[in-house]
């Protein structure tokens, strides 16, 4: 055994059998017991080369930086909060182009993470917020998929960019099929939206809420406020939930600073997935950043709904600070 740097510096035999058997070990991807066996020695003797190698720093191991996800916060932040996967957005990254956006980075970042995960014949429930706008534009390629559209449209938002443009948007991608729902968010009686939701189309649509795979949403801040929601709601609706301390809202689903889930008029009125469907979702993925989103997000993940978030490092690193 090499007992300290000099020793190994000052045998060279030594250190020719330790790089060479470390090579092949670490390069070549051999087993020690398949370089025991090509150089005639022992595997024991294999074994404490490799390790003479790595104390006498003839062997170093370096970790390429990583320039735009966080891979110690993301970590840290699935363990707190007991999630699937985190990804957490570097401060670091797009500094040289000041232009992008947050939400563009996000939903680069959102779109990398379905291209890697998404597979063939999933079902994608898709709800709505700006930044998946930005994920859908940064889609290359995805396998084939059924998309979803789970929440009716939001009114006053164009085309190409409500929930019925983001779900033909990433069908295209993955030239599978579009589910869209066309409807707005609401309608303005309960007999209306039950003879609406008893539509065939509609309720072919309705009946996949129950069994998608994958459900990726954005998250709705009513604190700030910063919610599509919130600007879409009418104001006695708004009313009515700032008095149950609402805080959030993901996939049309109203939370309060607790993450209980409130209840709203939409449960009558609307069309879009239920809580009791989003929980049978086996990966619920959430994505959002900024700090006035601190509180819609704090509260999402307390509401257990999600199972993956993708944000950026400060709010990372004000959930992990939080005494939760």
């Amino acid at each position: 055994m090499i007992r300290n740097h000099k020793m190994a510096q000052e045998q060279p035999l030594h250190r020719i059998k330790c790089i060479i058997v470390s090579k092949m070990f670490f390069l070549d991807g051999k087993t020690k017991s398949q370089i025991a066996e090509e150089t005639g020695m022992s595997r024991f003797k294999v074994a404490r080369l490799i390790n003479d190698a790595i104390e006498s720093k003839l062997v170093t191991f370096t970790i390429a930086e990583q320039t735009d996800i966080d891979p110690t916060l993301s970590n840290k932040l699935c363990q707190k909060f007991k999630l699937q996967n985190v990804i957490v957005q570097s401060n670091s990254y797009g500094i040289n182009d000041p232009q992008m956006s947050l939400n563009e980075k996000l939903g680069r970042l959102a779109a990398s993470y379905l291209e890697e995960s998404l597979e063939m014949n999933m079902k994608i429930g898709i709800a709505w917020g700006k930044v998946l706008c930005s994920t859908a534009r940064s889609l290359k390629t995805l396998p084939p998929l059924e998309v979803v559209q789970t929440t009716g449209a939001y009114p006053n938002i164009d085309f190409e960019q409500n929930s019925i443009g983001l779900v033909q948007r990433i069908a295209k991608v993955s030239k599978g099929k579009a589910y869209p729902i066309y409807l707005p968010m609401w309608v303005e009686d309960k007999e209306t939206a039950k003879q609406l939701r008893m539509q065939t189309g509609v309720s072919e649509v309705r009946k996949k809420f129950d069994d998608l795979d994958v459900l990726i949403t954005g998250i709705g801040s009513w604190t700030t406020p910063s919610s599509c929601m919130y600007t879409a709601l009418p104001q006695q609706w708004k009313d009515n939930l700032f008095k149950k301390d609402v805080c959030a809202d993901i996939c049309t689903i109203p939370l309060d600073k607790k993450g209980n889930v409130l209840t709203s008029p939409l449960d009558d009125l609307g069309f879009g997935i239920t809580v009791k469907q989003v929980k049978k979702v086996p990966q619920v993925i959430a994505v959002a950043g900024g700090i006035h989103k601190f509180d819609a997000i704090l509260a999402t993940l307390k509401s257990g709904l999600i199972t993956t978030l993708i944000t950026d490092a400060e709010n990372a690193t004000m959930l992990l600070e939080h005494k939760s």
